[in-house]
């Protein structure tokens, strides 16, 4: 009646001759150095961790790889199914010839095709389609069937109200990633609002067992999102040209967790979405449920699960540029960031070209943003005249750290010469880190030592660096680190650095939001100073071309032509929590008036008899302690039976036999229901059996 597929998990053979499910053994050679071979070679001694048995065969070669099918196995399809090649037999009537589906593996299965009070007889089966190499046939489990018979629970139980799931920022409160959308004015290009808390993350729980669920509330926490180097393991889906894969720090039931992410920057050059399952924390059941359905040592708990969707990077605008230069979106060079003092918008036209709003403690706020004109003289795209140089480089800083943004409201409060971030769009603290990433530090160190801190010196920096010197070239002698408090220092403006051809003024500069901030200012902002950045996913373009100085018609585009206009959901310091409000309870009252027979009349047999000398009448409704004794018209005590039952069925079946074991006559016949508090109730049922049954 149900099949579960689980063709993604890593293979792992007593033998020791593995491979991932993503490797090939074409990869595989004698010289491959110890530690970066993938899999181990057949009848190669394995490693002391790994369990020691006679291989089956010394020349066997297991392979869920793209390319070889040593010895047959399963072949990875182009768009990660796996599909077995040689399999004849696996237990299941359609087989061969038909892909997996990964839809894991549930804990708790709810069959709602059931009857009341009938027996079934389930039997769980695993089947291994992966071992087709190791002998004829697939490897399947002995098949064991179990005897059930689902009852209606008691009357007086109340189930426990749904799981829900929802991401939550540092208070506990819950983000609402429905709320409405800001809107912008017309006029002066001004947003009414932040944009609302991500909607870019789903949640889910299993098993839902409704019965053994109980009031809770756990959480997940995001500790850190950070770019992993170039071609390391975070790679889900290998690595692929000018994207880049990062990796979730969490904590999880007060353990570690690291959960690997492939980053899409833009379709052509990578996948539009890309997605991340996210491990949630362990879902209590209710003790009191469980004590009541017999389960007291039971300690199997459920499952949460988060999944996270990560947009293209180019629907954020953190990465601006790139939609300038692809022109995607008509008349987008007044839109981008933007910078504003205190907590609301109010200079229009706040970011136009490459200026990214405006501070009162500050002369200008200047962003790198590519192949985008530095004011109304420029033309956008490849054909740009008035661009910073060598936009063509300064666009990699997007292709790698573009999805590490998000849309939120930045507020920067300073004090005593530092700085403290938080996102009040979800209500967490930004992280400091040294290193590039979800989090924020301000970039003190002239990293390729030409005597300014330019554009190019944040290629240089911590764990990035070695990997931006592949794609873009040298310049960096060493890697430099962000720190947590700013200094005044020389930075250049509209210039790679070159102090000849640039603008070179006194400031600093701060990276925030996968974007590098330069501030043009010859002393740090005052204590109770607030700043806030605005940024958004989407797009903001006008009426009017490139040159206009006063641009109007300002309008807000949630995504641009072909994205799916998700906010990024990957937030440190958020938490992924579940919580159900009601657990399972009991109320104290009874209705004995509902207790009756099935069936009534009785007509010789019935569908829940299981051979003709084992027959079955049901009492229901009953109560969970209860006394039954059943008289014939005349007041002869037929039977007593005592009822007990702590899981809540309310089920009691009588085998229509008399004290001494008799089947009884056909007639008319009554019961007496009473309770240890003394409740009771009088009924009647019919029963018509055969001549001559004892």
């Amino acid at each position: 009646i149900a099949q579960y597929d689980y063709p993604t998990s890593s293979f792992t053979d007593v033998t020791c001759e593995t491979v991932g499910t993503t490797d090939d053994l074409s990869e595989w050679s004698e010289s491959t150095p110890e530690g970066t071979r993938i899999g181990f070679a057949a009848g190669e001694v394995c490693p002391d961790d790994f369990l020691k048995v006679t291989p089956i065969n010394l020349s066997l070669l297991f392979n869920n790889g793209s390319s070889l099918v040593p010895g047959g196995g399963v072949l990875r399809l182009e768009d990660g199914r796996a599909f077995d090649n040689q399999v004849e037999q696996v237990g299941i009537d359609n087989w061969p010839g038909v892909p997996l589906e990964d839809t894991g593996i549930p804990w708790g299965y709810v069959d709602s095709d059931v009857v009341n009070n009938f027996t079934y007889f389930y039997a769980v089966s695993a089947f291994d389609i992966n071992s087709a190499a190791s002998g004829p046939y697939s490897l399947e489990s002995t098949i064991i069937g179990f005897p059930v018979t689902p009852r209606q629970d008691e009357q007086n139980l109340e189930l426990a109200g749904a799981i829900t799931g929802f991401l939550s920022g540092d208070d506990g409160a819950a983000l609402d990633p429905n709320a409405p959308l800001p809107t912008i004015d017309p006029e002066t290009g001004i947003f009414s609002g932040p944009m609302p808390p991500t909607n870019a993350l789903s949640f889910d729980a299993a098993p839902s067992l409704p019965r053994l669920q109980g009031e809770f509330r756990v959480s997940a926490v995001i500790d850190s999102f950070r770019p992993d180097p170039i071609l390391q393991e975070a790679c889900v889906d290998g690595f692929r040209f000018q994207s880049q894969c990062g990796r979730v720090y969490m904590t999880v039931d007060g353990e570690p967790v690291e959960v690997a992410v492939d980053i899409s920057a833009w379709e052509g050059f990578y996948v539009t979405d890309t997605e991340a399952t996210l491990p949630g924390p362990e879902i209590p059941y209710d003790e009191a449920a469980l004590l009541s359905l017999g389960m007291q040592d039971f300690t199997q708990t459920g499952v949460s699960v988060g999944l996270a969707v990560q947009d293209e990077s180019i629907n954020f605008i953190n990465w601006e540029g790139q939609q300038n230069r692809r022109s995607v979106t008509p008349n987008v060079i007044h839109g981008g960031a933007r910078w504003f003092s205190g907590t609301e918008e109010t200079t229009p036209d706040p970011a136009q070209y490459i200026r990214v709003g405006h501070l009162a403690e500050v002369d200008s706020v200047w962003v790198p943003v590519h192949h985008t004109p530095l004011d109304p003289t420029g033309t956008t795209g490849t054909s740009c005249t008035v661009c910073l140089p060598n936009s063509g480089t300064v666009q990699y800083y997007g292709y790698y750290l573009g999805g590490f943004g998000r849309a939120a409201d930045f507020r920067v409060t300073w004090n005593g010469g530092a700085a403290s971030i938080r996102d009040v769009t979800h209500n967490v603290d930004v992280p400091f880190s040294g290193n590039v990433g979800s989090s924020w530090g301000f970039l003190n160190e002239d990293g390729d030592g030409d005597g300014v801190v330019s554009w190019w010196d944040f290629f240089c920096i911590g764990d990035m660096w070695a990997e931006f010197e592949e794609a873009v070239g040298p310049g960096c002698p060493a890697p430099v680190l962000l720190e947590q408090t700013p200094t005044i220092h020389s930075i250049a403006l509209n210039t790679a650095g070159d102090p000849t051809t640039g603008t070179v003024v006194d400031g600093f500069t701060l990276y925030l939001n996968a974007m590098r901030h330069f501030f043009a200012a010859s002393s740090l902002p005052p204590d109770g100073t607030v700043w806030t950045l605005r940024t958004y996913s989407g797009t903001v373009s006008t009426d009017v071309g490139d040159g206009a100085v006063d641009p109007s018609g300002y309008v807000y585009h949630e995504v641009y032509d072909g994205s799916t206009g998700l906010r990024p959901g990957l937030i440190p310091n958020a938490a992924l929590t579940w919580e159900s409000v009601e657990g399972t309870t009991i109320s104290s009252s009874w209705n004995l008036d509902l207790v009756h027979t099935v069936p009534d009349p009785y007509l010789a047999t019935s569908q829940y008899d299981r051979s003709p000398t084992s027959k079955q009448l049901n009492f229901v409704n009953l109560p969970v302690r209860a006394t039954i004794r059943i008289y014939t018209l005349t007041g002869v005590l037929v039977e007593q039976l005592e009822h007990e039952d702590l899981s809540g069925g309310g089920r009691e079946v009588w085998n229509l036999r008399n004290r001494n074991n008799q089947f009884v006559a056909s007639g008319v016949y009554f019961f007496h229901v009473v309770t240890p508090e003394g409740d009771e109730r009088v009924g009647k049922f019919t029963i018509v059996n055969f001549a001559g049954q004892n």
